[in-house]
This record gives C-alpha cells, sequence and structure tokens, in this order.
C-alpha cells in the first residue's frame, strides 16, 4: 500500500475523521486492476486501513425518547459537534428497536482515553444534567471489541477479521 495520505472519509453512514488511504480510493486503480476487480480491491485496503485504526471501544446509550424541544435538538447538535471533534472517533451508527419503543446510539472510539474526553466534554454534561426533559429514560452499556467479523457483504465501523479464502 504505497502512496498513502490521510484523508475524511465517508463510510457506513458515519464519519470517520482520519483513514490512510491509497490512491485505489482517490480514483487511481492499482496496477492490474479492472473495472470488475477495482471497487473489491478498494474495499479491502479500506477494511485493512480501518482494521489498523481498529474500533476498540464502543459506548451504546439506549434510550427511549420523550418530547423533544428546540432546546434538545441546538444541544443534541452541539454534541454531536463535539464527537466528531474529539480525536478518537471513529463513528456512529443508530438502531431502534422492532417496536420502536427504544433507540440505541452507539459510538465507536479509538481508546478508552478518547470516550471518556468525550463524555466529559461540557456540552455532554450538560444535556446529561438535564435528561429527564428529553429521555423517558437510558442505559449505557461501554464495551471492548474482541473480535468483528461476518461474511464480508456488510461494511461496518468494525471491520471483518476473518481470512479471506
Amino acid at each position: 500500500m504505497s502512496g498513502l495520505f490521510e484523508r475524511k472519509v465517508a463510510f457506513g453512514g458515519s464519519l470517520l475523521d482520519v483513514i490512510r488511504l491509497s490512491p485505489t480510493n482517490a480514483y487511481r486503480p492499482i496496477p492490474g486492476s479492472t473495472a470488475e476487480t477495482v471497487g473489491e480491491a478498494s474495499a479491502r485496503e479500506l477494511e485493512d486501513a480501518l482494521l489498523k485504526a481498529g474500533a476498540k471501544n464502543i459506548a451504546a446509550f439506549i434510550f427511549e425518547p420523550g418530547t423533544y424541544d428546540d432546546r434538545f435538538h441546538a444541544l443534541d447538535a452541539l454534541i454531536e459537534e463535539a464527537a466528531r471533534a474529539t480525536p478518537g472517533y471513529l463513528g456512529a451508527e443508530s438502531w431502534r428497536s422492532p417496536d420502536g419503543v427504544l433507540n440505541n446510539a452507539t459510538y465507536f472510539w479509538e481508546t478508552e482515553a478518547s470516550l471518556r474526553a468525550f463524555s466529559t466534554h461540557p456540552k455532554h454534561l450538560e444535556a446529561k444534567r438535564e435528561y429527564t426533559r428529553w429521555y423517558k429514560g437510558f442505559h449505557i452499556v461501554v464495551s471492548q471489541v474482541l473480535r468483528s467479523y461476518g461474511d464480508g457483504t456488510i461494511a461496518h465501523i468494525t471491520p471483518n477479521q476473518r481470512e479471506r479464502t
């Protein structure tokens, strides 16, 4: 992987602040690639770069929404901005329970220290103090990634760690 450079990249609906990409991902095909193979090579290279960066820490914020007001939306935007600006932030994804009652916002962090830095950001602390205005309840799960794998058909912030055959 020669010619690496740093670039912000949209990946799976999340923003990975800094990822190392080769010219493959800068729309210059790798030598010997064809139109049929360049996408796979690009995806493999991005996955390898993500694996090296590694999403090692996860904070899942599971909550039941209440009533949102203008103050909530303003503070929520500031918190999102703070998360993205925190060194070590890798991305986020959101899920809703099948019955639509609970939401889950999962944030991926390179280190536990980066997660801790975000959790003590002044705007985040302000929202924590006022959560009962906007949520009926919440639960947070902080965990570390041991493994991440699948059949390779779904791109994810935690890339497939299984060897390809």
